[in-house]
């Protein structure tokens, strides 16, 4: 038994230098630097300009000293653009179009610099998305479709629960408060998701969902608050004046 453990002691000692060749990568000594603003979302349909730096460990590099471009790729189409860097003093400088931004997907970028001894590469992602802010999480989402879902199934009851009461002609103020606060929180959720979240089809729904509601939430139960305060107040009082029964008394002995 010793022995063995000893055989596969010996068997990792000779994989583990293996191993770690296969993932260490060393950058060239003499590589360049390239420094710029990282960012994680841009607005749809906004021109954006990128700034850089280039430094080859000594110091910053001018405009003169090197030469720099840009590779813009998204998830659909790939490639969208590659151009040249605009050297301004010791910064290199692009303007990249807002057509570039239509879609609310992921985009990669790639910049490349490099003189006539030295090259450097820069890289990364980021969303574009409807307001400009980060994507949400997970838990974001789930929690406002959540409260949307809430609201909604809120709002077919309050549909039956108004019809019944206009039928009996008991609607008060407190329904109307009701009704129209459930129709202003899904107001606020809109707001949150057109600035927030920018999912087109949630949007939609809830568009779908206020333009229905302006009907079902906030006219139908004013109108119902109207009748019952005049038509079935009415029917109250008449019922109210309606003579009661003659009393009956006995008859004497």
């Amino acid at each position: 038994m010793k022995k063995q453990l000893i055989i596969i002691a010996f068997a990792l000692l000779l994989v583990m230098p293996l191993v770690s060749g296969a993932t260490v990568q060393v950058s060239p000594v003499d590589s360049l630097t390239v420094v710029y603003p990282q960012f994680e979302s841009l607005k749809q349909n906004t021109s954006f300009t990128i700034d850089v730096h280039v430094d080859n460990i000594t110091q910053i590099l001018n405009g003169a000293e090197a030469e720099c471009y840009l590779y813009l790729y998204n998830e659909i189409d790939g490639q969208l653009m590659e151009g040249r860097f605009t050297p301004i003093d010791r910064i290199y400088q692009i303007n990249i179009s807002a057509g570039n931004f239509t879609k609310l997907i992921g985009y990669q970028y790639v910049v490349h610099c490099n003189t006539t001894s030295q090259t450097g590469f820069a890289s990364g992602r980021f969303d574009v998305t409807k307001s400009g802010q980060p994507t949400p999480s997970g838990s974001v989402k789930i929690f406002f479709m959540l409260m949307f879902l809430i609201c909604l199934g809120f709002s077919i009851y309050l549909i039956l629960y108004n019809i019944g009461h206009v039928i009996s002609l008991d609607f008060d103020i407190i329904d109307v408060a009701f009704n129209w606060g459930v129709y202003f929180v899904v107001f606020a959720l809109y707001g949150f998701e057109t600035f927030y979240m920018g999912n087109a089809m949630m949007e939609t729904m809830m568009l779908w969902f206020l333009s229905i509601g302006g009907l079902t939430l906030i006219f139908f139960p004013l109108l119902a608050l109207i009748l019952s305060l005049t038509v079935g107040t009415l029917m109250k009082g008449r019922f109210n004046m309606t003579p009661p029964k003659r009393l009956k008394f006995r008859r004497g002995n």
